[in-house]
């Protein structure tokens, strides 16, 4: 009995995947699942649940500054 659940979980998870892709594909002409299609990407096998979630909030912070300056560049520039 447990193998049919996992089989009907499998199909679920690819069923749902090719959904994903046919979307993603169809608004972006992208490939769904291309790595440059990302901003970050991490294997958090490699720094575990700790260091990725440290990891994403750095990260996250930095691009907030980077972007915070953008717009006050921006800001800038319209009145000038």
């Amino acid at each position: 009995m447990l193998g049919n659940v996992e089989g009907a979980a499998l199909d679920l998870i690819n069923k749902t995947d090719r959904r994903r892709a046919t979307y993603y594909g169809f608004y972006t002409g992208g490939k769904w699942g291309k790595y440059d299609n990302y901003h970050l990407a991490i294997d958090s096998r490699v720094l575990g649940i700790e260091g990725t979630a440290a990891l994403i909030a750095e990260a996250a912070e930095k691009r907030g500054k980077k972007d915070r300056w953008l717009l006050h560049s921006r800001a800038l520039c319209d009145i000038i």
